[in-house]
């Protein structure tokens, strides 16, 4: 019996000595939070979970923030009670009070505090649920002060605002391209202006071409895109853009870069529309290409159009008018009565030949004629009537017409080759007599 007594007693003695062992060491860590909590500037604050929540310790970050001083804190009956909560956010903590806690509970948490003068600040509270020296639950919270983050959100958001404001009341849709994930954003105007929906993200270079109204537009727009970024260059380009009911329009596209070590990371642009800007051009284009005096190309606009026309696969002819005894019209009847012979001559032209055939006059009273497609049969058959409806007399002066034929692509494909073999064509006629016609013949020389 006494054996079991003394073992007992063992026993209770090393208990006693463990939990006095195990309390040193709770304090010493909360010495050791103390004075780490004393040399931040975070409020760091130790609640226990009775009513109210009562304040246990403080740092003087959490002093300084509230504007209190530490004999005025420990006066505060509680966290709640002393009112340094503001009112509407009182209820989220209160809902900490009225759960349970256990050991480890993380705490996150975001609500405005009280200061002195009556201010609010708005905090972040974090931190977890601990267990002190006599074995009870408390709550260790670092309080990180977010005015600047908060004012910064707000400045964010009215920016935000009056950056909308200034889009939905400009006439350009702006768009704004985020790179790494290809995500491409759009003012409200896309949608108005176009009839579609805007595309959110960028068609990869290489997609397949694609036949939608948008998605043409799609298409078109990402692979400029694609270029400035490779470019790592604010640039513009006219595009032919597509809307909802078919039509197409012109506009002008601008990116602008914005990049950081250098790589493009943002895009930012509009689309304008020109159509008006590309038809007064167009307009200037067509001027420029016309002979003021009759009406039809000049010879730079005569070679624009047809040109273009040589590459494509097919046949024509060209047929070059040259008028006989023009030089004696000027020399005796003046250039005013010349200057209505060509137009005259250009109208009749005009009226002889199809819609789809090009008329040019190259210089003085020489006129070019390209008739794609038509065969050499019909275009002997024209020159025959051409000879005929040309022959005209002024004041005693008969002016007729020398014609010279050759064919695309027998006769070649280059269009200046081509331009002088009727030269040389029209030549053969002239030293024949004037006043008909000659298909080119290889041979044929001035």
């Amino acid at each position: 019996m006494p054996f079991f007594v003394w073992l007992l007693s063992v026993f209770a003695v090393k208990k006693w000595l463990e939990n006095k062992e195990a309390h040193r060491e709770i304090a010493d860590r909360e010495e050791i939070l103390r004075q780490i909590a004393d040399n931040i500037n975070e409020g760091v604050l130790t609640l226990v979970n009775d009513a109210g929540f009562c304040i246990r310790y403080a740092n003087d970050g959490f002093l300084k923030l509230i504007g209190y001083t530490r004999e005025e804190l420990e006066n505060v009956p509680s966290f709640l009670r002393a009112h340094l909560i503001y009112e509407e956010d009182a209820p989220k903590f209160q809902a900490l009070l009225d759960g349970v806690w256990h050991l480890n509970d993380k705490i996150d948490l975001e609500m405005r505090l009280l200061h002195k003068n009556g201010h609010y600040i708005p905090v972040l509270i974090r931190g977890s649920v601990g267990i002190d020296k006599d074995g009870m639950l408390v709550m260790y919270c670092v309080i990180v002060d977010i005015s600047e983050q908060k004012r910064i959100i707000q400045e964010l958001e009215l920016e935000k605002e009056r950056y909308d404001l200034l889009v939905q009341a400009s006439n350009e849709i702006i768009f704004d391209v985020d790179v790494l994930p290809e995500h491409i954003a759009w003012s409200p105007l896309y949608r108005r202006i176009f009839g579609f929906e805007p595309f959110g993200k960028l068609a990869s270079e290489s997609a397949p071409p694609l036949k939608s109204e948008p998605d043409k537009n799609i298409a078109v727009i990402s692979a400029f895109i694609h270029k400035i970024i490779a470019k790592k260059h604010s640039d513009s380009e006219e595009l032919l853009l597509s809307y909802a009911n078919g039509e197409q329009h012109w506009f002008r596209i601008r990116a602008n870069c914005i990049i950081k070590k250098e790589t493009v990371i943002r895009l930012v642009g509009k689309l304008d529309n020109i159509d008006a800007e590309m038809l007064e051009k167009e307009k200037l284009q067509d001027m420029s290409r016309i002979d003021q005096l009759t009406g039809v190309y000049n010879k730079a606009g005569f070679k624009t159009v047809v040109e273009p026309l040589l590459k494509e696969s097919g046949s024509g002819s060209f047929i070059f008018t040259d008028l006989d005894n023009f030089k004696t019209v000027n020399d005796t009847l003046g250039h005013q009565t010349g200057d209505k012979v060509l137009q005259e001559m250009a109208a009749k032209l005009q009226q002889f030949f199809r819609s789809d055939d090009i008329i040019g006059r190259f210089g003085g009273d020489e006129f070019y004629i390209y008739a794609p497609g038509l065969s050499p049969e019909a275009t002997v058959k024209r020159a025959e009537d051409l000879c005929r409806i040309l022959h005209t007399t002024y004041d005693g002066v008969t002016v007729s017409a020398s014609i010279g034929i050759c064919y695309f692509p027998e006769h070649g494909r280059d269009f200046d080759k081509l331009v002088h073999l009727a030269d040389v064509a029209a030549y053969v006629v002239k030293e024949r007599g004037k006043g008909g016609y000659h298909v080119y013949e290889p041979g044929d020389k001035i």
